[in-house]
């Protein structure tokens, strides 16, 4: 018998250093689990290589996470609205 088991799992905010979560199944009577371990970057920077901000006029900036296992997933937020639109380069 074959069987796949799929499961996603969402953190959007947790406290402290990592984060430990255990995932446990059981597939004709074998249990599993699979350990995942988070750790939050040690330092977030936003930069800003335009070195001023105009209304109307383009900027360029640059968010980097350091010290983050798994890397992190970026998203860019203005006036509580989700940028889609933005060019986004992914960078490891």
């Amino acid at each position: 018998m074959s069987l796949v088991i799929s499961r996603t799992i969402f953190l959007f905010s947790y406290g402290g250093d990592y984060l430990m979560n255990i995932l446990e199944f059981s597939v004709d009577g074998i249990n599993y689990s699979v350990h995942f371990i988070l750790v939050r970057p040690i330092e977030v920077k936003i930069d800003d290589t335009t070195k001023h901000l105009s209304a109307g006029v383009e900027a360029n900036l640059v968010c980097r996470a350091y010290g983050a296992r798994p890397p992190p997933l970026f998203t860019w937020w203005m006036d509580n609205v989700l940028k889609e639109e933005l060019g986004v380069v992914i960078e490891l």
